[in-house]
């Protein structure tokens, strides 16, 4: 039936090359990457940017060839074959080997006056504005993929793509571990000792956490939904912290006589 034919003839066009899409997908220019940095509070919240590209195309006054108008030759060296066959015999026959001219770097010509626009090499520089959308809570090595952004495309040549890879700096009082945040956070000895309900800094404003009585330098809490986004989640990562209790400096004379008693006292504790 016709069905069985357009398969078959889908199938020997994927085995012998002469499938439509197979030379379209031969000819495609380069890929490029653009290495993009965020801080974290634009990792936090998502961002919209507007990226320059350096892309290159085909120039318009020479059309790629990189000659003036009439100025350029046939390679005297590959005689406008663009390929140089070179044939060695060996005990078993002949083989033969296929090179790119090294003259003309595979194009048959040879420019003898290059093109003033593009000073002979064929194609123009060009920035080329780009906007893209950065989802919330994306981490550092996270890629995007924009069809078609990359080298431009000529012709039947289709663009490439442009790949823009995600870097998060580092933040001076956060540190990231996925979608948690860690902040280490001072305590005077009276609220280690007594128990305070102190704030602490989150990325989207401020977060409180009840510090127990009894509290050790080192401590780890955990405040749940104060971290990073999840991308593609509605959920949140948590934030951590961590106590160190400062011992006082330039303590006042009343201060002193204070710490002076309580010592006293655990000294009589120590020895009852």
């Amino acid at each position: 039936g016709l069905g069985d034919f357009g398969l078959e003839d889908s199938l020997f066009g994927s085995i012998f090359g002469r499938g439509r899409s197979s030379t379209r997908e031969r000819r495609r220019a380069p890929d490029l990457r653009y290495d993009l940095e965020l801080t974290l509070e634009e990792a936090f919240t998502g961002t919209e940017k507007t990226l320059e590209i350096p892309r290159q195309r085909t120039c318009t006054s020479c059309r790629g060839s990189g000659a003036k108008e009439g100025t350029s030759t046939i390679c005297p060296v590959c005689n406008g074959t663009g390929q140089l066959v070179t044939e060695t015999q060996s005990g078993i026959g002949f083989f033969r080997r296929i090179s790119v001219c090294s003259k003309c770097g595979g194009s048959g010509k040879v420019v003898q006056e290059p093109c003033s626009l593009c000073k002979g090499k064929g194609v123009l520089e060009e920035l080329h504005e780009v906007t893209v959308t950065i989802p919330a809570g994306i981490d550092t090595g996270y890629t995007l993929r924009l069809e078609g952004e990359g080298e431009h495309g000529d012709g039947d040549v289709t663009p490439g793509d442009l790949y823009v890879v995600v870097r998060v700096s580092q933040h001076p009082l956060f540190e990231r571990r996925r979608d948690d945040l860690y902040i280490s956070r001072d305590i005077s000895i009276a609220q280690a000792a007594l128990g305070a309900r102190i704030s602490v800094p989150a990325v989207d404003g401020e977060a409180y956490l009840d510090v127990p009585k009894g509290t050790q330098t080192g401590s780890l809490f955990r405040i749940r939904g104060r971290g990073m986004p999840r991308p593609g989640s509605r959920n949140r990562g948590d934030l951590y912290v961590i106590v160190k209790v400062v011992t006082p400096v330039d303590l006042t004379d009343e201060q002193k006589e204070l710490l002076r008693r309580f010592q006293s006292i655990e000294d009589k504790r120590a020895t009852s």
